[in-house]
């Protein structure tokens, strides 16, 4: 989890991924990062059981994550 956060995370951005999503099971949160630049991702959000999240790309895809976290 580490390695995504501090290797993959930022190799990500400077690639222009627009958006990246973490899912930490053991603190049962989702992680959201969207408006890469060359210094990492300008929006951040943490999602929890009972929350839906969006694509950035397309909006109309919505994850409940109850379904997620089981």
């Amino acid at each position: 989890m580490q390695f995504d956060r501090t290797v993959k995370l930022p190799m990500y951005a400077r690639a222009g991924i627009a958006e990246v999503w973490i899912i930490d099971l053991k603190r049962r949160v989702l992680d959201v990062y969207r408006q890469p630049t060359s210094d990492g991702y300008r929006e951040t959000a943490t999602h929890q059981p009972g929350d839906t999240v969006a694509l950035a790309l397309v909006p109309d895809i919505k994850v409940p994550l109850d379904r997620e976290f089981g």
